[in-house]
């Protein structure tokens, strides 16, 4: 007896290496933002993080833009998404995509970011730099069980075609200084401690709105 599988369409993200020459330049800001914070626009207030140190970056938008704004439309060519959020999937309609919002975070360890969502319609986070190595953080941890290990890793909350809400853990490591991920702002998701470093887990992120062009 013969059977045929079929899958409900749902989305995700999109994980990729940022462009050498983009990354060096959010990362020297964000050395030299964390190097003269008496000289920076601290962005905690808008933030859900439990983090001490946040600020708002603004010299690597002009870089981060047009790569962003083509990132987002790759994430449409995928998952068919943007169009669906707003009133943009009229005919005849075109829209540009700007960067809303850029800040970077310096979580040291015992700092966390609680579930939340972002504002905007896509949202990014880039990875600069990690300072634990990701066994010895799994070593360590608190979790005595036998469920995956969330400690020090990046977490999304999503429903599945039951309407349950289940975790996806992306366990974040060296290897990941230099990526980016892209997702709808709306994607729930949380960042757990990290315990094993006295040095800063350094990551950017922001928000991409979509605007209508006439």
């Amino acid at each position: 007896m013969g059977y045929s599988t079929h899958f409900f369409n749902n989305i995700g993200f999109l994980l990729t290496d940022l462009p050498k020459d983009i990354f060096d330049t959010v990362k020297q800001e964000c050395l030299d933002v964390y190097a003269n914070p008496e000289l920076q626009t601290k962005a905690n207030h808008t933030l859900a993080g439990a983090i001490d140190t946040e600020y708002f970056l603004t010299t690597s938008k002009t870089q981060l833009e047009p790569y962003l704004a083509w990132l987002v439309n790759e994430y449409d060519r995928h998952f068919h998404y943007t169009h669906t959020v707003d009133n943009t999937w009229r005919t005849g309609d075109h829209w540009e995509f700007q960067i809303d919002s850029l800040w970077a975070n310096y979580q040291r360890k015992h700092e966390f970011n609680p579930v939340h969502n972002h504002d905007g319609t896509m949202s990014f986070v880039i990875w600069v730099q990690i300072p634990y190595d990701l066994e010895t953080e799994f070593a360590q941890s608190r979790e005595h069980n036998d469920y995956p290990k969330t400690t020090s890793c990046f977490q999304f909350i999503v429903p599945n075609t039951m309407g349950q809400l289940y975790n996806h853990t992306i366990a974040v490591d060296k290897s990941y200084e230099g990526k980016i991920m892209l997702f709808p702002s709306k994607m729930m998701h949380t960042v757990y401690p990290f315990y094993t470093s006295d040095d800063v887990r350094i990551s950017v992120s922001g928000n991409v709105k979509k605007l209508t062009v006439k």
